[in-house]
């Protein structure tokens, strides 16, 4: 739920591939993929996402945004039920 609920708000969420997390916010940009599991892979895969995502662009970081948003509201009650 924290991610649907950070993508609502326009913000992005960075997850782990292959996780629930990754399914919910299904946006390849913002997952990270590592080939082990060791703890110092997997944050330097982190923080080597973080900087990818600050050196971005206006428009690319406000398209971003907008795919979280449109996201979010697939993922929403209303939409779910229909």
């Amino acid at each position: 739920l924290v991610v649907s609920e950070a993508m609502s708000q326009n913000c992005p969420a960075i997850t782990l591939a292959d996780t629930g997390p990754a399914f919910v916010s299904a946006n390849p940009v913002l997952t990270v993929t590592t080939k082990s599991r060791a703890f110092n892979e997997v944050t330097d895969a982190f923080s080597a996402k973080l900087q990818q995502l600050y050196c971005l662009d206006t428009a690319q970081r406000d398209a971003i945004r907008q795919d979280c948003f449109d996201r979010a509201q697939e993922l929403s009650w209303d939409a779910i039920a229909k």
